[in-house]
């Protein structure tokens, strides 16, 4: 009896590490195709900071503007977070970092939330009637040939100087994902590049 119930235990673990990798990969298909966006026309929305100032979408003078769009109370939001304001690039003043709190969390708490990490260079904002909620869903739609279901947090916009969308990102892993990004474009934002 203990012999059959250990076959059928092993035959069920082995059915179970067959399944677990098709998942990974589609779960990696799934950023792909996010990641994919064709190139299109930055979005202007305007979103409200928690000092009760107004802040933009628009690129203005920045050669790079980073809008994240998170939550205060998700995991893989606060270690991006973390990264971000522990990063030396986060400071560069021709970068422009913009926290948007996409799950309807109040002024107080997204205040909370940026005083944990203590990083000035980043513009954190609340989401007062829904702005911020419907911005998220159009950039992570922007430039897809297939509208997005789903999304995974943070969602990342990247929007160069000429207020182009360069790319959206899903939970990327590190700051450092994020910048190698903002780099391939930076580099040809410079004068005398093509």
């Amino acid at each position: 009896m203990i012999k059959k119930i250990i076959s059928i235990f092993m035959a069920a673990a082995l059915c179970i590490a067959a399944i677990v990798p098709c998942a990974e990969i589609k779960a990696a298909d799934t950023q792909t195709e996010a990641e994919a966006q064709s190139l299109a026309a930055n979005l202007n929305y305007t979103f409200t900071s928690i000092d009760d100032t107004s802040v933009s979408t628009t690129a203005g003078s920045a050669k790079a503007t980073i809008l994240i769009f998170g939550s205060t109370t998700c995991g893989y939001t606060k270690r991006t977070i973390q990264s971000i304001s522990g990063s030396t690039w986060v400071k560069e003043p021709d970068i422009r970092t913009v926290f948007a709190e996409a799950n309807g969390a109040a002024k107080e708490e997204t205040a909370s939330f940026a005083q944990i990490y203590g990083c000035s260079s980043i513009t954190f904002c609340y989401d007062e009637g829904g702005t911020i909620f419907e911005a998220m869903w159009s950039y992570a739609n922007a430039g897809s040939a297939s509208p997005q279901t789903s999304v995974k947090l943070p969602v990342i916009v990247l929007i160069d100087s000429k207020n182009m969308i360069q790319k959206v990102m899903m939970r990327p892993d590190s700051e450092k994902d994020i910048i190698t990004e903002v780099n391939q474009f930076l580099d040809t934002d410079q004068p005398g590049s093509s």
